[in-house]
């Protein structure tokens, strides 16, 4: 087995098939704006609101819309599981003063300027679809109550401004029309609940079975055209979704993270590259496994697709004697975690990486400096390009003569492992090109690569597209020929090619 940064004999030969494997929805590389709190140490989506100019601060939109996300995911993330939607409206009814400011430590206040409104103006401006998510958790034990407020949600986002009132009390067209925007906003998706699986013995399977039945029905009485996301994570909570939510149940959702932490005090550099290449940690593609049989057995297969409502690679360090982080340790993570996202495409119909915007986690897309200025984190890189070239066409790829790594002890919820392949690849066709785009995990050494692209899909001889992100963005022009380019992929990067198609 080689060792990180030792390099094969021979050129790594990648193979693109022409035959399609699978679909690449534009779901698929959705962003989440996270509401967090101010007691975490993450500023989340208030850091990019300004008060003083009543709009983002300037560069943020511009940026979210280089993006080109698909769907935004809102108010979180945990937040979600203790949010109530109208702390974050000008215009409640019942209240006097404008929008709540919550003390959540000495000092430390949470100010709820980023609220409906702002969230949907956002997702308009960029051209993303919105998904929102309602409250269950903290209403377990009042769930009229809870239902009911989640339809209000709804009633407030989608109800027509024609007096109907289609549920009698607060006329929330009325409110909304008084917050500035009289027609619907039309939300489509609602995802019922976070992760109500934490604490498993508070909200069971058979209980969220229940409780999702009453809140889907008070829901779709506001507005019937709606679509749901409800758990999923593995067959017991897939059944409770199906079961309790019915035929407007579109998504089943999953979470997962890798490594998500690294706190030990002896982890290498070495291993915490491994770790990166490593892809989603183990139990993913068993959770995939296990969601996707429970969805073919209840025979929902044809109507109902999983959604990775969040995801990232998330590492950091404590302890004496760390290593030291790198931002592209989170390109390499985020690289491989989106390809097999890719790969799962017939399955996995959405996907919403954790986090858009924040001025300290590892994981942000848009990373906000001292004077919340946004600038482009690695994985805004990553997604933007990855959302820009990849085509909606799956394409099989073999990879051989990869060199490999061997993980040898866990990080976070990375289990050891050897054999891991250095270099990663997925390839799509779109209307125009056939895209590879080619992870090289190796700490310090150039892997020569090969790349053959179908005969049958593109031209014979072309100029070809290379965009390579590491340390910076590299925009090159290769010239292509008899199908196929070899070129040396500089250590720890991400290589797009894209071949035009045979017109």
């Amino acid at each position: 087995m080689l060792t990180v940064g030792q390099v094969a004999a021979s050129p790594v030969h990648v193979g693109v098939g022409d035959e399609p494997a699978g679909h690449v929805s534009p779901l698929l590389f959705g962003q989440m704006l996270e509401r967090t709190r101010a007691n975490q140490g993450e500023c989340g989506a208030e850091g990019a609101w300004s008060a003083v100019d009543g709009d983002w601060v300037p560069g943020f939109v511009q940026l979210v819309q280089e993006l080109d996300p698909g769907v935004l995911r809102f108010p979180g993330g945990g937040e979600a599981d203790r949010y109530d939607w109208r702390w974050g409206l000008d215009q409640a009814p019942g209240r006097l003063r404008g929008r709540l400011a919550q003390e959540d430590a000495p000092g430390l206040f949470t100010t709820h300027r980023v609220g409906t409104e702002e969230f949907l103006d956002l997702c308009r401006r960029v051209g993303a679809e919105p998904l929102l998510v309602v409250n269950i958790v903290e209403h377990r034990d009042a769930s009229e109550e809870g239902a009911a407020l989640a339809a209000d949600w709804v009633e407030y986002c989608n109800a027509p401004g024609d007096g109907s009132n289609p549920r009698g009390g607060t006329d929330w067209a009325r409110v909304r029309a008084a917050n500035g925007h009289p027609e619907p906003h039309g939300v489509r998706l609602w995802e019922l609940g976070n992760e109500v699986w934490i604490p498993d013995d508070e909200v069971t399977p058979g209980r969220y079975e229940r409780l999702a039945r009453l809140w889907a029905r008070e829901m779709l009485a506001a507005d019937p055209s709606i679509e749901f996301i409800g758990m999923g994570q593995d067959a017991r909570w897939t059944r409770a979704s199906v079961e309790g939510i019915g035929e407007g149940l579109r998504f089943v959702s999953l979470h997962s993270y890798s490594v998500n932490g690294a706190r030990q005090g002896d982890l290498t550099a070495e291993d915490a590259w491994a770790a990166a290449l490593a892809g989603p940690p183990p139990h993913f593609a068993e959770q995939a496994s296990e969601t996707w049989g429970e969805i073919e057995r209840l025979g929902r297969s044809r109507g109902v697709r999983i959604a990775v409502t969040e995801w990232n690679f998330n590492l950091w360090f404590e302890g004496p004697g760390a290593p030291v982080y790198e931002p592209r340790m989170t390109l390499i993570g985020a690289a491989t975690f989106l390809h097999e996202l890719m790969r799962q495409g017939d399955r996995v119909g959405l996907a919403v990486q954790s986090l858009l915007v924040g001025d300290s986690w590892n994981l942000t897309a848009i990373r906000l400096d001292e004077d919340r200025h946004p600038r482009p984190w690695v994985t805004w890189h990553l997604m933007a390009l990855a959302r820009a070239v990849h085509g909606s066409t799956l394409l099989p790829v073999q990879v051989e003569h990869s060199p490999t790594v061997g993980l040898r002890t866990a990080v976070g919820n990375m289990e050891p492992r050897e054999d891991i392949p250095v270099i990663n690849a997925v390839a799509t066709l779109s209307s125009s090109e056939v895209c590879v785009s080619v992870v090289n995990g190796a700490v310090s050494d150039s892997i020569d690569v090969e790349i053959v692209f179908p005969p049958s899909l593109v031209a014979d001889s072309a100029s070809v597209r290379l965009i390579q992100l590491g340390d910076e963005r590299i925009d090159r022009t290769l010239e292509g020929g008899a199908h196929s380019v070899t070129l040396a992929l500089p250590p720890r990067t991400v290589s797009f090619l894209c071949w035009p198609r045979e017109q």
